[in-house]
Order: C-alpha cells, then sequence, then structure tokens
C-alpha cells in the first residue's frame, strides 16, 4: 500500500509531503518533502509526528486497525446520523502501535469507521476522529469532514475533503520524488 500527503495550500506550504509505502509484511518506508524541494527518509520518530501540524500522527494515517488479531462487536451507536457497530481491536503482542486498544463505529451501510478512538496502555483516550459529513460518489461512500480530537493537549483539528476530487487512478509515478515535482509543475 502506498500513501501521499501532499499540500498545495497555503501557498508557505505548498509541496510539503509525505510519501509511505507499507510492505506486504507491514514495516513502513518512505521520505518526506518540505516546500523547498528538500527530501529526508521516513524515519520511525517522524512516523510519531504530526502530519502537517495537525492532530494526526503519519503511523496514525497508516494504521491498518483491520489487520489486528481478534476483533470484536461491543455494541452499537449513532454517529453522523447512521447506526454503527462497535467494534474493538488491539494490535498484535511486540507491535509498535500508535495505540493499545481501537474502538471503531462502523457503519454497515457505508462500510466506514464514523468514529475511531485510540487508547493508551492506562485505558485512556489518546485521539477520536469523527466524521461529520458523508457523501456518496462513483457508487461508494467517503468522509467528507473529519474532526480530530486530542483530549490531553485539548486540541482539535478539522479535515474537510469537501473540495477533494475522488474516484480517480493514481499511477504510481506520482508517489516518488520525481512524480511530486511533475504534480507541482516545478
Amino acid at each position: 500500500k502506498d500513501f501521499l500527503y501532499l499540500a498545495l495550500y497555503p501557498a508557505a506550504d505548498k509541496g510539503r509531503a509525505v510519501a509511505v509505502h507499507r510492505n506486504a509484511g507491514g514495516a513502513l518506508s518512505g521520505f518526506t518533502r518540505e516546500p523547498d524541494g528538500k527530501m529526508s527518509p521516513l524515519t520511525p520518530a517522524r512516523l510519531k509526528q504530526p502530519l502537517f501540524g495537525s492532530d494526526l500522527t503519519i503511523d496514525e494515517m497508516t494504521e491498518d486497525y483491520w489487520t489486528w488479531p481478534a476483533p470484536k462487536i461491543t455494541g452499537q451507536a449513532t454517529v453522523c446520523r447512521r447506526e454503527c457497530q462497535i467494534i474493538e481491536t488491539r494490535p498484535a503482542k511486540g507491535t509498535d502501535a500508535a495505540a493499545a486498544l481501537v474502538r471503531l463505529w462502523v457503519s454497515p451501510e457505508t462500510s466506514l469507521p464514523l468514529r475511531i478512538e485510540l487508547y493508551g496502555t492506562d485505558n485512556k483516550l489518546i485521539k477520536r476522529t469523527e466524521c461529520r459529513n458523508v457523501v456518496k460518489s462513483g457508487g461508494h461512500y467517503s468522509m467528507e469532514k473529519l474532526t480530530i480530537e486530542s483530549p490531553v493537549a485539548g486540541q482539535q483539528t478539522l479535515l474537510d475533503f469537501s473540495k477533494g476530487t475522488r474516484d480517480i487512478e493514481v499511477p504510481a509515478a506520482d508517489f516518488t520524488p520525481e512524480g511530486i515535482s511533475k504534480l507541482l509543475k516545478e
């Protein structure tokens, strides 16, 4: 799996990017790019840092909770005006995961996790991501607006994808330093 996070706005951040590759074994590699074009390899320490000053870290954006062992359905609730099943999952022992427990509120209608809560080893809430609006495009649903709350730090980030493009094919070459430069027309 490949992930590319590329800032296009504001102008001072245009070109800031993080490209992440997750191999079949789950190991992450990649690079970061600064607006001036400077590249650095993605390090384990960088994975724990905020993505573009938000309340999300790179490892949280790339964590694959769906592959964690023994998920359990623990209840039901309504999130973003949709009925959801609450699923609890924990990482495999010895894994360097961002959380010790993750609760996901998954809408069977949309197949989306409309709320995600991450808990530390002390069972305290680390972070809550919640969908504020869902849209249907091309026969599938996507989250249009999200809030990310970090209760300990007292911070909140709003992500708004309402002006984003959906259902596009992205060539593998776009996930390279040269591909990013071409996208930015540098």
